[in-house]
């Protein structure tokens, strides 16, 4: 496979997990997305676990776009993550963990919690926190399998 830049990757990373993460809140501003809406007699719904909210066309179209670039851009993201975590060593800083293992759970967590219903009362700060807490887990548990025995107290 042909040399892809860090740059183009990191691009892809960013732009993949941030235009996921504008989907997420414009669809829970909007009370749902087009993919999962209907049109009933020329009038056109958003959806969201079964209910419906009106929304004008524009808005529709606009959010249908919205929900086919996310879907894309989280595969392009995964794999620009993937290329990033591919080139990089093995052994890794005692509080060093792979940027694609949080991003991956992080997304993950958030979506069964919106899935299951769980309001993002918490927004954007929420799902730094839960990266956070992502992070930290992961962190421990690399520290513990790290087989050079080099520890941080």
């Amino acid at each position: 496979m042909p040399a892809i830049p860090d740059d183009v990757c990191k691009v892809l990373a960013i732009f993949g997990l941030g235009n996921f993460v504008a989907f997420a809140l414009v669809s829970y501003g909007l009370g749902g997305d087009a993919i999962n809406g209907v049109v009933r007699g020329g009038v056109v719904f958003v959806g969201n676990h079964g209910q419906y909210t009106q929304v004008s066309e524009t808005a529709y179209r606009l959010s249908y776009l919205h929900g086919i670039s996310a879907i894309i851009g989280v595969v392009l993201g995964a794999f620009g993550v993937w290329r990033l975590e591919s080139g990089r060593q093995t052994s890794f800083n005692a509080w060093r963990v792979p940027f694609g293992r949080v991003l991956v759970l992080t997304i993950t967590a958030t979506i069964l919690a919106w899935s299951f219903g769980v309001p993002p009362r918490w927004g954007i700060p929420g799902i730094l926190l839960l990266a956070g807490a992502v992070w930290f887990v992961l962190a421990r548990a690399h520290q513990s399998n790290d087989p050079s025995g080099d520890r941080v107290a």
